[in-house]
């Protein structure tokens, strides 16, 4: 009978929260949790009410970021910018990505 390494070492319980996270689909967020990571790092969101509501209530959200490349492309931009996707993601919301020329 084969046995999962953490299993066998007795660590999947010790780890808790980066177990789930990491190993299995079983981590679900609370809805405070995904506001505040969707929160972070912004100046303003329209409507943190409505945002409230559509977590409260399990709603799929959907995201995309377009980018319109016409000039020279500076790196803060883009790390900035793919950070706040990674937030999204982590959130479970869905998101697209669209590059323009």
């Amino acid at each position: 009978m084969e046995r999962n390494i953490l299993e066998c070492l007795n660590l999947k319980n010790s780890l808790g929260y980066f177990y789930k996270r990491v190993f299995t689909n079983e981590f679900e967020m609370e809805a405070n949790e995904k506001f505040n990571l969707i929160k972070r790092n912004t100046e303003e969101i329209m409507t943190e009410e409505d945002l409230k509501y559509l977590l409260d209530s399990g709603t799929k959200i959907k995201h995309y970021i377009g980018f319109e490349i016409s000039g020279k492309i500076h790196l803060g931009t883009g790390l900035m910018c793919m950070s706040k996707v990674k937030d999204f993601m982590d959130a479970g919301l869905f998101g697209r990505l669209a590059f323009l020329d």
